[in-house]
């Protein structure tokens, strides 16, 4: 019964989530209402605050919810704070300025590093300039996150930085003057249909094909799998009954 206990409280604390865009170093967006959004118990109200606002919203029974904040100026950095029943999540160095998404194939994933102008962005690296680079996984249907970190700009940082984003951001903060989001979602060698819904891909006839094939080969990979899964089975039977 404690040990039930512990586990009940254990999962109420660690009940409060956030995407990992909401983090450390983290951008938003100025001149616009703000979204956060998570995970929390269900029907508990979760707070946030920042730069003197807060506002609140109710959890749904699915645990999922979302606040919104008035549209904030250019600014920071400041401390956001995320709030639900006994859980506090403390997101630190928040900036507000232009957040801007970048995406795209090989071009866009180069590394800072293996550009011509690296020793230049090593030099004129700058904490204001953040990028989130979103790491390379492949899901079947929409995800509510995306691995990752904000990342400020340094001579030690910057290599990792996408090429062409890391330009296009000091561009836009020598004409701007604000603090600059860069979220890099790139991948290399991939095709223009994995970028697009099913759905999408789905309602237009030449490309309904696309996704029949893929189905079916997913269930064919599903078969295999069991099949394997099956004979390793088997196979862990065998070999502990050698053993003996």
């Amino acid at each position: 019964m404690i040990v039930s206990l512990l586990v009940v409280v254990a999962l109420h604390k660690q009940a409060l989530k956030l995407p990992s865009l909401f983090s450390d170093n983290m951008v938003l967006q100025r001149d616009a209402n703000v979204p956060f959004f998570g995970t929390a118990n269900p029907d508990e109200t979760v707070s946030v605050q920042l730069d003197g606002q807060a506002a609140t919203a109710k959890a749904g029974s699915d645990g999922k919810w979302i606040v919104r904040l008035q549209p904030l100026q250019a600014g920071g950095p400041f401390t956001a704070y995320v709030q639900s029943g006994a859980s506090t999540v403390e997101i630190k160095s928040v900036m507000v300025g232009e957040v801007w998404l970048c995406s795209g194939q090989s071009n866009m994933e180069l590394p800072e590093s293996a550009a011509s102008d690296y020793t230049r962005a090593q030099d004129e690296a700058n904490p204001a300039i953040r990028m989130f680079t979103v790491s390379q996984t492949a899901v079947d249907e929409p995800s509510s996150d995306a691995k990752g970190a904000w990342v400020p700009a340094s001579k030690y940082t910057v290599g990792s930085f996408s090429a062409v984003a890391l330009s296009f951001g000091r561009e836009l903060h020598e004409r701007l003057n604000v603090p600059i989001g860069l979220i890099n979602a790139s991948w290399g060698g991939t095709q223009a249909q994995a970028w697009i819904s099913k759905d999408a891909l789905f309602a237009v006839d030449a490309l309904r094909p696309l996704v029949e094939s893929y189905q079916e080969a997913k269930k064919g990979l599903s078969h295999s799998i069991r099949y394997l899964q099956k004979r390793t089975k088997r196979v862990d039977c065998f070999a502990g009954r050698h053993r003996k």
